[in-house]
Order: C-alpha cells, then structure tokens, then sequence
C-alpha cells in the first residue's frame, strides 16, 4: 500500500488517485533516521497519508523511543473515564439503529489498558484485547483478568467467524495497511458480526481550522493516515457493509481549542509552567519541573472538561455539525455479510 515517493508523482494508497503533498512541504524525521517524512493528500478520496510511509523498523524505534505515553500516565483517571463513556456510547448507538447487541465475544484492537473491556466485561462480554504497549499499567489490566496479547493483529491466529464484535478505538490510523487489518477484522467476525471504528476525522471543522497544528494529525510516522469516511469505506473488507457513520468532538479534541482564543489560551499555559519545566529539568530540579508538569495539565484539562460540558450541553443543536461529518472524530460502524 505505500505510495509513490517520486517528487512528480504520488499515488494514493487508497483511490489510486493522484495525490499532492499537504501542508505547504512541511516534514518530520524519526530521531536517528535519515529519511524524511511529509503529508500527501489525495482529492478524490479525502484521505491524508504519509509520503513516504515508515517501515516496520522505523515504527517500532517510534514507539519504544518517540511516542509519548507518559501524556496517557498522567491522564490515567481521564482516559478511565473516556473508555468507560466509550462503551456507553456504542450500545446506546447501536440500540437506537436496532442493531442486535446481545453479548457475546469482544476484541478490542489497540485496547491499551484495558478499560473499555473492563466496562465490557461488566456486562457479560467474553473480552479480549491486542495491545504492543507493555507498561506497568498494562500488567496491572492482565491482573485484572483483562486477556491482553502483545501481538498485532495480523499475527493473531484467531480462528474464522470467532468473534461477535471487534472495535477499534483510534488505533487504525497507526496501521501501516489499514486494508489488510480491516480484512483481518472481518475474516475473524461472525456473519452478522459488527466492526466498531472510531479515527482522527479528516473532515472535521478542527483540521480545517489548525491545519498541520492539530493534535490529532500528529506526524506521518506516528499516524500514517487520516481518514475520510469516504477513504475508510473504500479500503473497507467486501465481505462488509456499512451501517454507521457519524461524527463528535472528544474531551480530548474539539474544535473550538483550535480557535484563536482558546489557542492563546495554550500558549499562555505553555508560558506559565511548560518552558519553566523545561529548565528545572535542564537544572536537574526533577520535582519543581515534575510539579510544573502536573499544574500544566491540570490547567489544561480543567479547560477541556469546561469547554466539552458545553459542547455537551450544546449537541441537540449540533446534529447538522455531527451528521455532517465535522466533528473531530469519525466513527463508522460495519457489519459482516451473512455467509452465502
């Protein structure tokens, strides 16, 4: 699936289509790599990906070097309380399109730490996770009972038609072959089976205003897509069709944090405890810049949870936002074909 990294030519993974780079040429490197890696985006199709796109060494340096858990660590109770909210969410969704949610087998893919299976679980699912994260918080989820393998999920060896329901919380846009790991997802549903996903939007009203600032673009090495839903149904399995495709801004990104406001705001915080981080941890004062760390973002998040209650309180006047397609995250629901 990687696209061509000629300067005059670039395909879309995707369409097929003919794509141009995005951003104005703006790039990123890998610490320690000597290659360079930029956005493409494609007209037809809508999906921003990465030119060219890493290989499986570079992508494992990314996530043992690179990526930033400790944004999740300290963030612990939040994302607890998001992936309890998840869960809610989805059978409340699926209720009111009269999908059938009886339980039944559940895996999760890029499941983390586990807490949305742990809610699943709650209420009768048989859960099972993929995660190659391996942290303390990790362990502490498999000593819950949560069955977490670290492996991906095309070297799982789950059998056909095992699973009632397979989700993706934000870890498809990771994939360096999205279109394989969604094949993979339907060989191992049941027919009538049902395939969660939930993805950075590349439509939504947040990417249009940040551009390359948005938090959830992130680097072409870390997600090497952003998907359309337009994109996402056409590297979706045939074996699958699509019921669901709507739209929300998250605690963790809406889109008025990328209003110049609310982007002066973040700045101010940076300012204010950020930079002043950054030199006691050059000083070697490790718990002044731990404690500087902590106030930035505790501030910050006491400003996501305000302005999310009110685009809570706002969402029976959003329909046309979220239908729409504008909200910062997509999420699209399939289900797998009764067999013929």
């Amino acid at each position: 699936m990687a696209p061509s990294t000629s300067s005059d030519a670039i395909t879309c993974p995707v369409c097929h289509g003919s794509a141009t780079p995005a951003f104005a040429g703006k790039s990123w490197r890998i610490a320690g790599s000597g290659r360079e890696f930029s956005f493409a985006d494609c007209a037809d199709c809508r999906m921003l990906f990465g030119n060219p796109m890493p290989d499986s060494r570079e992508t494992a340096a990314v996530y043992s070097t690179y990526y930033n858990y400790d944004w999740f660590r300290r963030r612990h109770f939040l994302k607890r309380i998001q992936a309890r909210q998840r869960y809610r969410g989805m059978m409340g969704l699926l209720r009111r399109q009269h999908l059938d949610v009886s339980v039944g087998r559940l895996l999760d893919i890029g499941c983390g730490h586990g807490w949305f299976l742990e809610r699943a679980r709650q209420d009768g699912w048989d859960v099972q996770g993929l995660d190659m994260l391996d942290d303390r918080q990790v362990a502490e989820a498999r000593s819950r009972g949560i069955n977490i393998l670290g492996i991906s999920l095309e070297e799982c060896s789950f059998p056909d038609s095992h699973f009632d329901m397979v989700t993706f919380w934000h870890s498809l846009e990771h994939m360096i072959d999205p279109r394989r790991a969604l094949a993979k997802a339907a060989s191992i549903l049941k027919p009538g089976g049902l395939c969660v996903i939930a993805l950075p939007n590349r439509d939504s009203k947040g990417l249009e205003s940040a551009g390359v600032r948005w938090g959830w673009l992130q680097e072409p090495f870390v997600h090497p897509y952003c998907f359309s839903a337009a994109a996402l149904r056409k590297i979706s399995d045939g074996s699958t069709e699509t019921l669901v495709e709507f739209s929300r801004d998250t605690w963790d990104q809406q889109w008025i944090t990328t209003t110049p406001p609310l982007r002066a705001t973040a700045a101010i915080l940076a300012l204010a405890f950020r930079y002043p981080g950054k030199l006691f941890n050059r000083l070697r004062l490790e718990r002044l810049a731990r404690c500087c760390q902590w106030l930035h973002t505790a501030a910050s998040e006491s400003i996501h949870l305000v302005t999310y209650a009110g685009y809570v309180l706002l969402r029976p006047f959003l329909a046309g936002y979220e239908r729409g397609l504008r909200g910062s995250e997509l999420v699209v629901i399939f289900r797998k074909r009764p067999s013929p």
